[in-house]
């Protein structure tokens, strides 16, 4: 590989307790058995090196970015780089993807145990990518916040407390097992978000919370089991999520969304809107209609970044961190959004409760369609 021969720039952190990465860039990230966490950056463009900074940020995580005071050489400069982060076996707790970058986690690289939280964030435009056979955690947190994916396949997926998946924007969160266990499972989806959650047997002991504001939709697929399960849905958004059979099922819908719903005990349904709740199957002592077609849109995996450098064009040093800029206003906007989406609801259930009527139905939402590969990623954790 010709980057074997470039300039090299190396940083290793200073304490063993640093077990958490932010990087704006494309890394791949390795176990390995030295005792703390260690970047390795090639490059093409000596320029490039040279801006490069490293910060460990509150003794936890190391911050990878451009230095605030040396600007020398990448003003629309055309860039190759390989970013090669090594971590102890089984360290790594937590990572943000800032900007556009694209991290690829390689396996035994996570915590691996049912004392230590995983915390996986995207920001901006990136995408972080994990997989293997099998993890078990204390909790899971699963973010992307701007049009970034994060996508978690992993077979066997144990949590001993809360596996959580929150979306702000447009991005998409995959959560691909075979075998998922967790005492409670929270979503929530603020704009045109997607959440994935695809598993052949989630077994979810105690609570299933779902959150949907805007016109994003959560999918679950393709079996799945819990006490409880609450379902918001405001605005046009939709849960698709029938597949999980839960003892109790309540679900409100407020504007023009859609929910496809089923439960084995008690269901509980509330409409404000021209939305629709649709119950797939049968559930003891409902009266209402039911369906026996499911709605669900399934996620076909994403193929991970193979190993090798990364090109991109630098209009400025300080361009690299546009995108989380940009991902923090539509945090901000979709924050609002949310709040007027509320407002309305209680608004139309208001207008609703006085025999009024409040405003015309519009067209119901279709489904999403996204650019997908036909082959699955088949590294391992």
């Amino acid at each position: 590989m010709a980057s074997s021969s470039w300039p090299t720039k190396t940083y290793n952190a200073s304490s063993t307790s640093i077990n958490g990465l932010q990087i704006p860039f494309s890394a791949f990230v390795h176990p390995y058995n030295g005792p703390t966490l260690s970047v390795v950056v090639r490059s093409d463009s000596q320029p490039f090196l040279d801006v490069l900074a490293f910060e460990e940020k509150a003794g936890k995580a190391l911050v990878v970015k451009f230095s605030d005071d040396n600007s020398k050489g990448l003003n629309n400069v055309e860039v190759s780089y390989l970013i090669d982060v090594f971590v102890p076996v089984q360290s790594l707790a937590s990572i943000v993807a800032l900007g556009s970058g694209e991290i690829v986690v390689t396996p035994n690289a996570l915590v691996n145990s049912t004392s230590d939280a995983l915390d996986l964030a995207v920001t901006g435009s990136g995408s972080i990518f994990v997989s293997g056979p099998s993890i078990a955690l204390d909790d899971l947190k699963l973010s992307a916040s701007g049009s970034g994916n994060v996508q978690f396949d992993v077979p066997t997926t144990t949590v001993a407390k809360k596996v959580e998946a929150s979306v702000t924007g447009s991005g998409a969160l995959v959560l691909a097992t075979t075998s998922l266990k967790a005492t409670s499972l929270e979503t929530s989806i603020t704009g045109h978000g997607k959440v994935y959650v695809a598993s052949a047997a989630a077994n979810i002991s105690s609570t299933v919370k779902t959150s949907i504001a805007g016109s994003g939709a959560l999918n679950i697929y393709t079996a799945g089991s819990c006490a409880k399960h609450d379902i918001t849905v405001a605005g046009s958004g939709a849960a698709y999520v029938s597949a999980m059979r839960c003892a109790d099922t309540s679900v409100a819908v407020m504007g023009s969304g859609s929910a496809y719903v089923a439960s084995t005990t008690s269901l509980a349904t509330s409409v404000s809107g021209s939305g629709q709740v649709n119950v797939v199957g049968t559930v003891p002592g409902w009266s209402g209609a039911t369906t026996g077609t499911p709605r669900v849109d399934m996620y076909t995996l994403e193929v991970a970044p193979k190993y090798s450098p990364k090109t991109t064009t630098f209009l400025s040093h300080a361009s690299i961190g546009s995108t989380s800029s940009n991902a923090t206003v539509v945090g901000v906007v979709a924050g609002v959004a949310v709040l007027v989406l509320l407002v309305v609801g209680v608004l139309v259930y208001k207008c609703r409760k006085n025999g009024r009527a409040c405003f015309r139905a519009s067209p119901q939402q279709t489904g999403y369609t996204r650019r997908m590969s036909t082959e699955g990623n088949a590294n391992a954790v």
